[in-house]
């Protein structure tokens, strides 16, 4: 594991859409699962910036997202869709046949998780998953459990993430109960991992990532099982973390 630590938001977001658009200049076909929330904002201003000078090219890059809503209308303005499309997605020059999204809206969740599990087969497996980390260590809506399903599954929010995401809604009882998430088999198959932290509440789930015990309450736990794993932390939620750790 490749540990990253900087001087804060800013200077993390700036490395990480380096990072991403250099990833994508040696392999213009990548496969990238997206992230969405405050934590990958300012990455998507700056890779937009980076396209608009140039310095990457997306024609042919393909992208998933890591989880959604459900259900929920992709027109709605707090579905991950609508996030992704009004952020990124619609202010580069990704082909819309190369854009393959979690459908919050689909009348079977069943069928909507075995579509998903089709496409990413469909292409081999994820060359690079993006994520955010949850204040609980969940990855993707993969959340803390007795059990973690491999594949993409309709799994219960806790009510730490609804809570924490309220904010996107009028009160914490809109908050969708459950969510379409890609599982833990999804990201650890996936080629490289791209882990981003940032604030201080955010230190007791960057200490589960170096912990030594890997469990099931600890989702973010099971990175250590991966080879190529980079995480750029902000100092606030690097704590006494050392660069490199």
């Amino acid at each position: 594991m490749r540990n990253i630590i900087v001087k804060d938001y800013e200077k993390m977001s700036k490395k990480a859409a380096d990072m991403v658009a250099s990833f994508i200049q040696i392999d213009p076909e990548l496969v990238i699962a997206l992230p969405t929330g405050h934590t990958p904002l300012k990455m998507y201003k700056e890779l937009i910036s980076l396209y608009k000078q140039g310095e990457v090219d997306f024609s042919n890059v393909r992208f998933i997202n890591l989880d959604e809503y459900y259900p929920i209308k992709k027109s709605r303005s707090n579905s991950f869709y609508y996030y992704l499309e009004n952020n990124f997605l619609s202010k580069i020059n990704v082909k819309a046949e190369n854009i393959h999204l979690i459908n919050g809206a689909a009348d079977s969740y069943k069928k909507e998780c075995k579509r998903y599990q089709n496409k990413i087969k469909k292409w081999g497996k994820i060359d690079l998953v993006i994520l955010g980390l949850g204040e609980n260590g969940h990855i993707g809506f993969n959340e803390p459990d007795d059990f973690l399903k491999l594949g993409p599954h309709l799994n219960k929010l806790s009510i730490l993430t609804r809570n924490n995401n309220s904010e996107y809604f009028a009160s914490f009882d809109e908050v969708p109960l459950k969510a379409i998430t890609i599982g833990i088999d999804n990201i650890l198959n996936a080629n490289k991992i791209l882990l981003l932290a940032n604030g201080k509440h955010k230190q007791k789930a960057v200490s589960m990532l170096f912990s030594e015990k890997i469990s099931t309450y600890y989702p973010v736990s099971f990175l250590r099982l991966h080879k190529n794993v980079i995480s750029i932390l902000d100092k606030k939620a690097a704590g006494q973390l050392r660069k490199g750790e």
